[in-house]
């Protein structure tokens, strides 16, 4: 997977996740194999993993999809001390991607249709 950040953000990739940063904006993503396994299933475990690390999220009803549909999933609303936004996880036939867009009130984090817009599969 690749993703391209907005105008003025710093990325920084470490393989299967990058963080993407602008100021007090933050995004978040990171990329598991699929492996068989139900998206539904894995994004309730990435709520709690995230919960655990200080990111508190709660799925909202909402749906997603990357350019071209390829990737699918459910959205969410996301808090952290001092940042608040919206969070997805989207999966195809061989990945799960999960996406956490944090900001504040002077600097809010991108939307997600913005950053999962730029999300591409790239072949070896």
């Amino acid at each position: 997977m690749s993703i391209t950040a907005p105008t003025g953000w710093d990325i920084d990739n470490s393989g299967n996740s990058a963080t993407l940063r602008n100021g007090d904006a933050v995004s978040i993503l990171e990329i598991f194999d699929r492996d068989g396994r139900e998206p539904d299933t894995v994004t309730e475990r990435l709520i709690r993993a995230h919960h655990v690390s200080g990111i508190s999220s709660v799925l909202d009803g909402g749906t997603i999809a990357t350019r071209g549909g390829n990737l699918t999933g459910s959205t969410c609303v996301a808090v952290t001390t001092g940042r608040f936004g919206t969070c997805a996880v989207l999966a195809d036939d061989d990945v799960i991607v999960s996406v956490i867009a944090l900001g504040n009130a002077t600097q809010p984090a991108p939307s997600l249709a913005d950053l999962t817009s730029t999300l591409t599969r790239q072949t070896s």
